[in-house]
């Protein structure tokens, strides 16, 4: 898998460089706009690795010459300036995730397994730094506990999950009772596109499945 990282941050980009390899990435480094698009003119990526802030230039600038190649690498933000407001607008814009600096590499590797929910005619993207969940360039507003319950269908998606599974993966107190777990989908189902929320099936005495078109 092809990762370019562009960052005017030397150091970071060196032991981003060095983790990711280490993971069996295959990186490539940019440390300017002009030397990032000359890198994705020439080779293709898997994913882009994008600062927000490059020197006086803008990281979103880079999406222009995104929009001329035939297969766009999923382009994952890093700024020290993350905001909900600056996160929607970048995500609006076309970047896949938003990752607040500094972060943990295991962070950074969560997201490079990250799908997007794609329901009949809506894709749901999730920001797991942020907890931010959107639809059309729109937040949608969940608390903790539906963000972690949409998290882990995504992460268990056209896959049998139960009740009790459900309930263990998403709380850290164990004593919540577990029929809580229904209102909690009740209220998530109620929040997410209709044909969205279509997808989520019970399977009665089983458990759930949570349908997502690849």
């Amino acid at each position: 898998m092809n990762i370019l990282i562009v960052d005017d941050d030397v150091a970071l980009v060196k032991q981003l460089n060095l983790n990711l390899k280490a993971s069996n990435y295959n990186v490539c480094e940019a440390h300017c706009l002009e030397s990032a698009q000359n890198k994705l003119l020439s080779k293709g990526y898997d994913f882009l690795l994008l600062d927000y802030h490059l020197g006086l230039d803008n990281g979103l600038d880079l999406f222009g010459s995104l929009e001329n190649l035939t297969q766009p690498p999923t382009v994952i933000m890093m700024t020290s300036y993350a905001t909900k407001d600056v996160a929607i607008n970048a995500l609006n814009i076309g970047v896949n995730h938003f990752l607040e600096k500094p972060f943990l590499p295991s962070e950074l590797k969560s997201i490079l397994s990250e799908k997007e929910f794609k329901g009949s005619q809506h894709v749901i993207k999730l920001d797991p730094i942020l907890n931010l969940a959107i639809d059309e360039g729109e937040e949608i507003k969940l608390t903790d506990i539906e963000f972690k319950i949409l998290k882990y269908f995504l992460e268990n998606s056209n896959s049998l999950v139960t009740k009790e599974e459900l309930h263990q993966n998403v709380y850290s107190d164990d004593v919540k009772a577990i029929n809580a777990i229904n209102t909690h989908l009740t209220n998530l189902k109620a929040k997410i596109p209709k044909s969205f929320a279509s997808n989520l099936k019970t399977i009665r005495g089983k458990g759930y499945i949570f349908e997502v078109v690849s």
